[in-house]
């Protein structure tokens, strides 16, 4: 393998590795963002499940 060869590899294996680098922030990034959606649900579910009226309604199927 020559030179220029060499030099291809190693510019392409750090793109690549960019590339990854990128998609795993923005996976985390999502991640964080599904994390408190379901923080924000667990919370009214936990302010629905602890009114009395709303549990009621909620035994009663509706």
């Amino acid at each position: 393998m020559n030179r220029k060869q060499s030099i291809i590899i190693i510019v392409l294996s750090v793109l690549g590795l960019s590339w990854l680098s990128y998609t795993i922030l923005d996976q985390q990034e999502q991640i964080e963002q599904l994390e408190q959606q379901l923080q924000e649900v667990q919370r009214k579910y936990e302010i629905i499940k602890n009114d009395p009226l709303a549990r009621d309604a909620m035994e009663a199927g509706g």
